[in-house]
């Protein structure tokens, strides 16, 4: 089984819900966090079940009808004048520089 979540402008929605369902890959959610922002952002949920090889391809298939780049960008190597060591401190745990995002990934104990 293979759950997981798209994060889409809003113009992209309906081509990869149809996509998806046509793949048979189920919607479990669309939603999004901020209210009249723009370009307004969604965020669709998703759950498959086949093997990992065609789950792969399939996904990745999807993927080619967004905005998502398929290739890694170069890491912005520039410094950051924040000291984001603070925010670690508080949160128990290391973060990643991601480009402009300083991302934490933090797993549920289940």
């Amino acid at each position: 089984m293979m759950m997981g979540d798209f994060v889409l402008l809003e113009k992209e929605v309906m081509p990869v819900e149809k996509i998806l369902m046509e793949q048979g890959i189920e919607v479990t959610a669309l939603h999004n966090y901020i209210m009249e922002e723009n370009p307004k952002v969604m965020y669709l949920h998703v759950a498959g079940h086949d093997d990992p090889v065609t789950l792969a391809q399939k996904m990745k298939h999807v993927l080619a009808l967004t905005g998502t780049p398929l290739t890694s960008a170069p890491p912005d190597k520039s410094p950051s004048i924040f000291n984001w060591s603070k925010i670690e401190g508080i949160m128990g745990r290391k973060g990643e520089k991601k480009g402009k995002v300083f991302q934490f990934s933090i797993p549920r104990p289940e």
